[in-house]
C-alpha cells in the first residue's frame, strides 16, 4: 500500500500548486520567495532586503563632475543600505476538525478506498482529473489550502499598516497607510464642502499613484508598461465602476478593430483569433463575467486584471470590510444618514513590489494520507506545509476606501 499512498499523494498534491481564480492573492502579490529543503521546524531564515540610494539633491551634472585634483579613490565607499528580515518556519496543516467552538482545532479529509479505485479506474485514467477529485472529495481539500494562503496573504497585506476604527497611519508621499475619500482623517467629518465619503478617481486614485511614484515604490513590470497591482473587495470596484472616467475606458472596449469592418455581407464579421482579443487587457471587459476579470466562460483563466490609472485592479470576494469611525453632515440627500457613527468601508488594498516575502521548507505543500483502522476501508488525508512569512516593505502599500450610502 506504500506505493499506493505514494501515488495518490503525488496525484492530489500536484493540485496544491495550480493557481486557482477565486483565491488570487498570492498570484497579484507576487512575494519574495526563499526556497531551502535542509531547514527542520524551528528554525528561522534570513531574507536581506536593499533600500533604494537617495542622494537629494546630488543627481545633476554639478555634482558628479570631477576636476583633475580630486581622487577618485575608496574613501567615499559606501554599501548599499541592508537590512536582514528573519522569518520563522511554521508547520501549517488543513482541513480543520470543523469543530465551531475551537476552530483552529486539526482535522483530516475521510476518504473512501473504494470511491479511489472505482474514480481512479473511470475517471484518471480517462485524464479526467477534475472529475476525479470531485468524485472523491478532495477537491475540497485542495480548496481549504488554497484559501488558507489566500487568507494569510490578504492578512498580511491589510497588517502592512496597522490601524483602527479612530486612529492609524494616513498615507502620504513619503509612507505607506490608509487614505479616504478627499483625505478626511478617521474620526473626520464629510459634510457639503468635503464631499461624500465615496472615491473620486481623479482625485482619489491619481493622489495614491503619484504618492507611491514619489516614495520610490517599484512597479510591476507588464506587456503594457509598468504599474501598481490593486486587491479590491467587490463593492469597492462596484464604486470604481460607476466613476464616469472609469466608464469610459472600460464601457466598450470589447470589439478590435478587425471585427467592426465594413462588410458587404449580411453575416456577422468572424470571430478573430485570441491573440487579437488580448493586445489590449481591458478588451477582456466586453462580457462583464466576474466583473470582466475573466473572459470566454473558462473556469481555470486567472484574472487578467482592468487597467486603470496606472493600477491594475483585481476584484477578491475574500476581504471583509473594514468598520472605520465617521461623523457625516447635510449629506441626507445623498443617502448618507448624519451623525458619528462606526462605518464599514469597501477597499482597495494598492502596492508595488517585494511587499511581502515567503519561506518554503522542505518540498513545499504536499498531500499526506494515511490509513488507521477498519482493514484499509478509509483514508484519512492532509495537506501539509512547512512555511513563513513576513511583510518587508510595509510603505509599498495603501489601502483606499470608499462608502457606501449608510
Amino acid at each position: 500500500m506504500s506505493s499506493f499512498f505514494s501515488a495518490l499523494e503525488m496525484v492530489i498534491g500536484a493540485e496544491l500548486y495550480r493557481t486557482h481564480a477565486s483565491y488570487i492573492a498570492r498570484w497579484v502579490l507576487q512575494p519574495r520567495i526563499v526556497h531551502d529543503f535542509q531547514q527542520a521546524p524551528g528554525t528561522r531564515v534570513r531574507m536581506k532586503k536593499f533600500a533604494y540610494w537617495n542622494d537629494n539633491g546630488s543627481y545633476n551634472l554639478d555634482a558628479r563632475s570631477r576636476n583633475p585634483q580630486q581622487v577618485l579613490g575608496t574613501g567615499g565607499a559606501r554599501g548599499l543600505t541592508e537590512e536582514n528580515i528573519e522569518i520563522s518556519l511554521k508547520e501549517m496543516t488543513g482541513p480543520s476538525s470543523g469543530n465551531i467552538a475551537n476552530p483552529s482545532e486539526p482535522g483530516v479529509l475521510k476518504i473512501s478506498t473504494f470511491d479511489i479505485i472505482t474514480a481512479q479506474r473511470d475517471l484518471y485514467q480517462m485524464a479526467q482529473a477534475t472529475q476525479f477529485h470531485d468524485s472523491i472529495g478532495s477537491n475540497n481539500l485542495i480548496n481549504d489550502y488554497q484559501a488558507t494562503e489566500d487568507g494569510i496573504y490578504l492578512n498580511l497585506a491589510l497588517s502592512a499598516n496597522p490601524f483602527t476604527s479612530t486612529g492609524g497611519q494616513m498615507a502620504s508621499d513619503t509612507r505607506g497607510g490608509y487614505l479616504n475619500p478627499n483625505g478626511v482623517a478617521n474620526g473626520g467629518t464629510y459634510n457639503t464642502t468635503t464631499g461624500i465619503p465615496k472615491i473620486d478617481i481623479v482625485r482619489d486614485v491619481t493622489k495614491v499613484v503619484a504618492d507611491m511614484h514619489q516614495r520610490m515604490v517599484p512597479p510591476f513590470q507588464s506587456n503594457y508598461g509598468d504599474c501598481y497591482h490593486a486587491l479590491c473587495t467587490p463593492g469597492f470596484l462596484r464604486h470604481l465602476r460607476q466613476d464616469p472616467e472609469f466608464r469610459k475606458v472600460v464601457q466598450y472596449p470589447g470589439y478590435p478593430v478587425q471585427a467592426l469592418q465594413y462588410n458587404n455581407s449580411p453575416t456577422l464579421p468572424d470571430m478573430v483569433p485570441l491573440i487579437e482579443w488580448t493586445q489590449n487587457p481591458n478588451q477582456l471587459v466586453r462580457d462583464g463575467y466576474l466583473a470582466g476579470q475573466t473572459g470566454f466562460g473558462m473556469t481555470r483563466v486567472l484574472p487578467t486584471g482592468i487597467l486603470f490609472e496606472g493600477v491594475r485592479w483585481f476584484v477578491t470576494n475574500n476581504l471583509s470590510k473594514i468598520p472605520v469611525q465617521l461623523t457625516t453632515s447635510g449629506l441626507s440627500s445623498y443617502g448618507y444618514s448624519d451623525g458619528t457613527a462606526v462605518r464599514n468601508a469597501d477597499y482597495a488594498i494598492i502596492f508595488g513590489r517585494d511587499v511581502i516575502g515567503e519561506a518554503v521548507w522542505g518540498n513545499g505543500p504536499t498531500v499526506r494520507i494515511k490509513d488507521e483502522t477498519d482493514y484499509q476501508r478509509f483514508l484519512f488525508a492532509i495537506w501539509h506545509k512547512y512555511a513563513g512569512y513576513v511583510v518587508m516593505h510595509p510603505n509599498h502599500v495603501t489601502v483606499l476606501r470608499t462608502f457606501d450610502n449608510f
